[in-house]
Formats: C-alpha cells, structure tokens, sequence
C-alpha cells in the first residue's frame, strides 16, 4: 500500500473537488435556454453603457466588428446613451443561431422637460457557440 503524506492527499481533495465544481457549474451552463444567455448579455452592455464604458459595450460586438471598428468610430454609434436613465432588456426571441432583443431605455430630454422610454431593437447572433451583437457596417 502507497502512503501519501498529508501535502498530497490535500492537493488530491482539492484537485477533486476542483472537478466536481467544474462539472456542476458545466451542468448549469447546459440548462440555460439562449434567451437567458442572450439575456444576461445584452443586460451586461446595456449596463456597460449606462455607466458610460463604452470600450466594455463594444466587447460584446461580433469579432468581425471590432476587428474593423475602433473604439473613436463606435462613440458615435452610442453618444445618445450618456442621456439614458434605465436600460433593461425586454423581450427576446431566438430562432436558432439569432435572437432578437427589445431593449427598454428610458432617456431624458431636457430641453423639453420631459423623460421617455422607447425600444431600441438589438440582433444577437451565435458565432461558434458565443453570442454577439450583431451591428451593420456604417
């Protein structure tokens, strides 16, 4: 019979709890629908933009995006939301490889003294088993 002294059978214990972990946090992950993934998402950006971290925003675009847009060409793209008040995500519907997302912001307007809140569509799109947001090119 091999003795282990103690130093092994803790990293042993841990090594083996570390793999449960990792199994059950790989069982969650399966259990969640792509509206919930797509969900969590677009929240993270939403929020990323009320704050006014645009560079993080800009994380969630598709590679191909990002690959070809710098951050001083995606500003303008979202300069409106330094006026949001409250973002959250409304309805998602996914088909597959997209999901469509109604993005609730509510923004004020001071020079008519007044505060809204209106829809701003957003496309997700699966690319190798991640979700991105999906922007044209303008």
């Amino acid at each position: 019979m091999v003795r282990l002294n103690n130093h092994v059978k803790k990293v042993l214990i841990m090594v083996a709890a570390f793999g449960l972990l990792t199994a059950c946090a790989t069982v969650n992950q399966s259990n969640r629908t792509d509206e919930d993934v797509v969900a969590e998402k677009s929240q993270k950006r939403l929020n990323a933009l009320l704050e006014g971290d645009i560079e993080a925003a800009l994380t969630y675009a598709t590679p191909a995006y990002r690959d070809l847009v710098t951050l001083d060409r995606y500003i303008p793209r979202v300069i409106g939301s330094s006026r949001w008040e409250k973002a959250e995500v409304g309805d998602i519907v996914c088909e597959e490889d997209v999901c469509n997302v109604k993005a609730l912001v509510t923004y004020s307007a001071p020079r008519f003294k007044m505060t809204n809140t209106t829809v701003i569509p957003e496309k997700w799109i699966r690319i190798e088993g991640e979700w991105w947001i999906y922007h044209e090119m303008r």
